[in-house]
């Protein structure tokens, strides 16, 4: 085992013998990242909740997209791209037995646009600036949802309407500050509840109506 101290948070670590030898045999360095930090930046394709200015390289249009502009990648107008009328082919390259696989692959990567936002345009109703979202109206900065009806700054919204700042809701209406709640109406800065309602500051509740700063609670009423 060696002792190493992660580049990016100080952090230490080990490297095993294993994977010593791994490396050394197939000309690869050894990592100086903390296996955490590895997996995160396997995970980092893209932001869910950041978006930023761009333009479509097809067409020249500015655009909003989840794509940051420092990851050197194109984009295209979500709306031509579902549409698949832009020659796709004009991307195709031989492959290079001489090179690595994984070297072509980001190389092509870098040229395919991706579309600027992952929505379906035909289904969002007054709704431009959300992403990840499939069916809403009269939505704004709303990020993971689908079938959403006046709701804002939301992440995680299913089947619900007129929702703001509430992270994991399904089936839900006129809710603030909520998380992780199910067919909830009128329920304010509350937590994992199911079935309340004209309620606030809960934790843990079902069922509960007319019920202020509890916990626990199931069937109440106050």
């Amino acid at each position: 085992m060696k002792p190493v101290i992660c580049c990016r948070t100080n952090n230490p670590f080990q490297i095993s013998d294993f994977e010593i030898e791994y490396c050394a045999q197939n000309g690869v360095p050894l990592p100086t990242l903390h296996p955490n930090e590895r997996l995160r930046d396997m995970f980092s394709f893209g932001s869910l909740t950041h978006l930023h200015r761009g333009v479509c390289s097809e067409t020249g249009k500015k655009l909003l997209t989840f794509v940051a502009p420092e990851k050197g990648r194109k984009i295209i107008d979500v709306e031509l791209w579902a549409k698949e009328s832009w020659d796709q082919t004009q991307f195709g390259r031989p492959y290079d037995f001489t090179k690595s696989f994984f070297e072509q692959l980001f190389d092509l990567a870098k040229d395919v646009p991706l579309p600027n936002l992952e929505v379906s345009p035909q289904s969002l109703e007054n709704s431009d600036f959300v992403h990840g979202v499939v069916g809403a109206k009269n939505c704004y900065l709303l990020f993971g949802a689908s079938e959403g009806v006046d709701c804002l700054y939301s992440r995680y919204l299913f089947r619900s309407r007129d929702i703001m700042d509430c992270l994991i809701v399904f089936d839900c209406e006129l809710c603030y500050d909520c998380v992780q709640i199910r067919n909830c109406y009128s329920l304010l800065c509350s937590e994992n509840c199911e079935q309340c309602s004209d309620s606030a500051f809960l934790s843990n509740c079902r069922r509960c109506l007319n019920c202020f700063g509890c916990v626990n609670l199931a069937t109440a009423h106050i």
